[in-house]
């Protein structure tokens, strides 16, 4: 909290801006009467107005401090008695899916419907290279919550730019994936170009994600989030902030943030 202040305070650009900063907090490991204080101070003290709800990196019993469904309820009832204005959200994993993996208990477009119904009003997702899995999580998930009678929620895509075997062990770790044998052939097949063969198919994969979910009018909102930017990959990361909004406007983007409605290419 303290260097997304510093960050916050030392942002030279409009006040619009400055109040867009986002953090990400694992509320697990929060002691639960402490929680509110947290979140009291996040918002008043540190003035971050937005927050990613985040479980932890591993199941324990042990653990001291709320769920994410807990956690973004207790934002959603103090954002209702004016204690606060958070703008709380959610991570969506898109690899975390009933049909492919026998130790999820719930699909993850459930457990998206279950966060926006506790008060996430946007996901981030998992870093993301695969548009195929991303698109039926898309899917799945519009078709779940016209199920549950829910409003859907935007969907930031996650990407990060791969420079190194380094970096590479680095998203794999943090991010508990792996990036396949296929996409690890492709980025890897020569010692040189790495970053720019990342690049090359983080756009791809962005470009057919959009090209599905706008083209048939699937009625999820998206946006794009930069994750994970490390002194290795920086120069990668700032040139994607630039190349992916020309992605965007080849499509005309639904309403703006945080509201719905699905544009069309």
């Amino acid at each position: 909290r303290e260097f997304a202040s510093f960050v916050r305070n030392s942002y030279s650009g409009d006040e619009q801006h400055r109040k867009k900063l986002i953090i990400s907090h694992p509320f697990s490991y929060t002691a639960r009467d402490h929680t509110e204080q947290w979140i009291r101070e996040t918002y008043n003290d540190a003035g971050i107005k937005n927050i990613i709800v985040v479980g932890p990196r591993h199941q324990h019993p042990d653990l001291p401090g709320m769920s994410v469904t807990e956690a973004t309820q207790l934002i959603h009832g103090m954002n209702k008695s004016g204690a606060v204005s958070v703008f709380p959200g959610a991570i969506c994993i898109d690899s975390r899916r009933k049909s492919t993996n026998q130790s999820v208990h719930t699909d993850e477009p459930e457990r998206m419907v279950q966060k926006a119904k506790a008060g996430a009003m946007y996901f981030v997702s998992q870093i993301c290279y695969d548009s195929h899995s991303m698109i039926n999580l898309l899917h799945d998930y519009k078709a779940e919550s016209d199920k549950q009678g829910t409003e859907v929620k935007r969907v930031f895509i996650g990407v990060s730019p791969i420079t190194s075997n380094n970096t590479r062990k680095v998203v794999e770790d943090l991010m508990e994936i792996s990036l396949g044998r296929e996409l690890a052939e492709y980025l890897f097949s020569h010692d040189h170009g790495v970053g720019n063969r990342s690049m090359q198919r983080i756009e791809e994969m962005i470009t057919r994600i959009f090209d599905y979910c706008y083209g048939e009018n699937l009625g999820v909102p998206l946006g794009l989030c930069v994750e994970h930017v490390t002194d290795s990959n920086f120069r990668y990361a700032l040139e994607l902030l630039h190349k992916l909004p020309e992605i965007w406007k080849d499509y005309q983007p639904d309403s703006k943030f945080p509201q719905n409605g699905p544009g069309k290419k």
